[in-house]
């Protein structure tokens, strides 16, 4: 059953964040926003077979939009191939 992909993944995500000192939460079901309310991200899952595709979007700059926030806001400075490694490793986890 893929259906609580989605929220796995933001699960995942957030513990990756916080490891990382940011202050995160998750918004039923798979959106990543700030303790303030600003979105920093989003997941999207699709069953394929009897596999699930996971896409992740997470705003690693300043967006520039409002509402919006970037892990640079909150005092965090990394990689894309950081942030994949990381998520890869509690994706094990969480999605089994």
């Amino acid at each position: 059953e893929w259906t609580w992909s989605p929220l796995r993944a933001a699960l995942a995500i957030e513990e990756v964040l916080r490891g990382w000192g940011a202050s995160v939460k998750v918004k039923w079901p798979n959106d990543l926003y700030t303790i303030h309310g600003q979105k920093l991200g989003g997941v999207l899952c699709e069953g394929v077979g009897d596999r699930v595709l996971v896409g992740v979007g997470l705003n690693l700059r300043d967006p520039g939009v409002p509402g919006a926030a970037g892990l640079e806001n909150l005092g965090i400075r990394v990689t894309s191939e950081e942030v994949a490694t990381a998520l890869m490793g509690r994706w094990s986890h969480w999605l089994g």
